[in-house]
């Protein structure tokens, strides 16, 4: 009888375990629903969907409900195509379906009557991504923006300032003068030197990131933990209000996405520029710049 209970307890132990590693991977992803129907607005159970990630190649299937609904989760963000298909109809392609970090876009798809070797195509972009499904108010910065954007210092926390209520953390209770830490070297950085910032009245100290779907908190001060490059950023997103129950924890949610692998072979090069001719004055001051002996 003892070893009975051992053995139900080390497998409810290992059921809890999966069911946080499953929470964790769907953090971060993206889902896409939507309801199939035909020409007169009559919903179509029983229609094939395949979704394709254009990058990777990747392929996930679905069949709608009775309802004609299909429901998608845990897509990785990037570039989708949709084709539906079902007997009697003709097959309808949706192209260039963008979805973002922690989206749940949904996605209508209309059949006309017709052979299945008949195919109707349709630009994604031309399909406005409906959210009635989520509240969350939040800011997205893409993979082009966060190569774009001339971050100094090249930290991915540099990204929360392009968020609404994100002020500097140099005079933050936790990183900065509020804390007692006034030292022009080290103020307003986290533990491990990354800028913090403060959001919304909260302190940066109480700041949930993720990364990949994987807590990264920095547990004894705050903050970001690994401080991964700009480089291997695919998305970047800022979570103010009214986001889902399952993040919690905190008024703030940074949720970062890192670049996969594709069908493509691709890299990045970066260079410093450390010119004084490139700088510029400061305003409170218009009297002689002292040039560094070093430049």
């Amino acid at each position: 009888m003892k070893r009975l209970s051992i053995a139900v307890g080390t497998v409810l132990v290992c059921l809890a375990f999966s069911v946080i590693a499953l929470g964790q991977n769907a953090m971060g992803r993206a889902t896409l629903s939507g309801t199939v129907q035909d020409t007169t607005g009559a919903v179509l159970p029983e229609v094939h969907l395949l979704v394709t990630n254009t990058a990777t190649g990747v392929q996930t299937t679905s069949v709608t409900t009775g309802a004609g609904e299909y429901f998608i989760p845990d897509l990785v963000p990037g570039t989708y195509t949709i084709e539906a298909t079902k007997s009697g109809f003709q097959t309808k392609r949706v192209e260039n379906i963008q979805l973002n970090v922690d989206q749940q876009a949904k996605v209508d798809i209309q059949l006309a009557v017709g052979s299945t070797k008949q195919e109707v195509t349709v630009a994604g972009g031309s399909m406005p991504l409906l959210q009635t499904t989520d509240a969350s108010v939040g800011t997205v910065v893409q993979s082009q923006e966060v190569t774009d954007l001339p971050l100094n210092g090249r930290f991915f926390t540099q990204l929360q300032e392009l968020t609404a209520g994100s002020i500097t953390g140099i005079h933050s209770n936790a990183f900065g003068s509020g804390g007692g830490n006034s030292s022009p070297i080290t103020g307003g950085l986290e533990r491990n030197l990354l800028p913090g910032y403060d959001m919304n009245g909260q302190s940066g100290a109480w700041t949930f990131f993720q990364l990949d779907g994987v807590e990264n908190n920095e547990r004894e001060f705050g903050g970001a933990n690994i401080p991964i490059s700009v480089d291997a950023i695919q998305e970047f997103k800022v979570q103010t209000s009214d986001f889902s129950a399952e993040y919690g924890r905190s008024m703030v949610q940074v949720d970062v996405v890192s670049k996969g692998g594709t069908n493509q072979i691709h890299g990045d090069v970066f260079y410093f520029v450390r010119n004084v001719a490139f700088d510029a004055a400061q305003w409170e001051y218009s009297g002689p710049h002292a040039k560094n002996d070093l430049k």
